[in-house]
């Protein structure tokens, strides 16, 4: 049966399996087991493409339309709209991606599409800036949310949408592209959307992170894992080529800024296919070999718990604090009081959306 784990495997060696889709990246057919479970002990095979080394779920565990249409928020938030800490937390994640991009991503009232726009915070950041922001997300909950409480420019859909081909300064794929099951076409379909001295950014988790516990590497949302080799491999084959790759400080997300090949008319152009499957078999040993006892002895683990303990406690103090300061909703309160407070800090002509401009 295609994608069937082989009965028998002699011992020591790889299972190699025929999985039940291509490689979305080399096309092969020809893959390596690397887990059959996920990180709460439920069945999920995981495999790596012998040829380029990209990392999936085979077969897919989900519907993935239906899946983010309607349960995704629900399985890991537990809600249908977010909730003020949610909010919150998405807030000061929406300023540091801000911060991380740096000058000159983000052109002087330029126009910006975030593809999978949650809860819309980094959109209402962005629109709060003068950007002309909008997004697109899945989630029917999360996008009527944001369009009717924070009054965003949201379309419910999908990375698939057929959008304005030329139109957009810079789009951005936030933990986006990890989550889909077609990620070529997903990056080919923003090229297109881009004017040709636009960029595209994407940061996704690192799959040669080691931040994480050694069990905790895979799970059913993430569909697929990369490397920053792979996910450059991707862009290249989608016609666009790298300006800058960055690792964030734990080494636990990569982000790729990138732009429209000036070559792309004449065809995308091949990635190293061998420095590919060498990175893979790295990557898979790693996987392979990691104990827990050696992550604990690393240290990490104390440095994160005590990082999540430290910023739960500066939510709940925020929250009671100045959480209703803001005017309107309690949710779009604390994104008005949240951006105008850090914009001082910054120096950012930052105004909520909806109050006019002062003469």
């Amino acid at each position: 049966m295609s994608g069937a784990i082989p009965e028998t495997q002699p011992e020591g060696h790889s299972q190699i399996v025929t999985p039940d889709r291509p490689c979305n990246l080399c096309g092969s057919s020809r893959a390596e087991v690397l887990s059959t479970r996920d990180r709460d002990g439920n069945g999920l095979r995981t495999v790596m493409c012998e040829r380029c080394g990209l990392i999936y779920a085979d077969p897919l565990p989900f519907d993935v339309k239906e899946y983010y249409s309607e349960d995704y928020r629900l399985d890991y938030k537990g809600a249908y709209i977010p909730k003020p800490k949610h909010v919150l937390r998405a807030g000061l994640v929406a300023l540091d991606r801000l911060g991380r991009l740096g000058p000159g991503v983000l052109p002087q009232s330029g126009s910006l599409l975030d593809v999978g726009s949650g809860g819309g915070e980094f959109v209402y950041l962005c629109r709060s800036l003068g950007q002309a922001a909008r997004g697109i997300e899945p989630n029917r909950g999360y996008a009527t949310y944001s369009m009717r409480e924070l009054g965003l420019d949201v379309e419910l859909a999908r990375s698939d949408a057929e959008l304005p081909a030329g139109t957009m300064d810079v789009v951005t794929m936030w933990h986006v592209l990890e989550h889909i099951d077609d990620p070529s076409s997903a990056l080919a379909n923003m090229a297109r959307t881009l004017k040709r001295d636009g960029l595209l950014v994407v940061e996704v988790p690192n799959i040669r992170a080691v931040c994480q516990a050694p069990g905790s590497t895979f799970h059913a949302a993430h569909i697929f894992s990369f490397s920053p080799r792979t996910l450059e491999a991707l862009a290249i084959g989608a016609g666009l080529e790298k300006v800058s790759l960055a690792l964030s400080p734990d080494g636990g997300n990569v982000m790729l800024v990138c732009r429209p090949a000036a070559g792309a008319a004449a065809g995308p152009a091949e990635p190293d296919w061998a420095a590919l499957a060498a990175d893979g078999r790295e990557i898979a040993s790693m996987i392979r070999y990691r104990s827990f006892l050696g992550y604990l002895a690393r240290g990490p683990w104390l440095r994160r718990a005590a990082a999540r303990q430290l910023k739960a406690i500066r939510e709940m103090a925020w929250l009671a604090l100045r959480g209703r300061q803001g005017h309107g909703s309690l949710r779009k309160g604390i994104l008005d009081t949240l951006y105008a407070s850090e914009a001082k800090k910054s120096r950012l002509v930052v105004r909520p959306i909806g109050q006019p401009a002062a003469d």
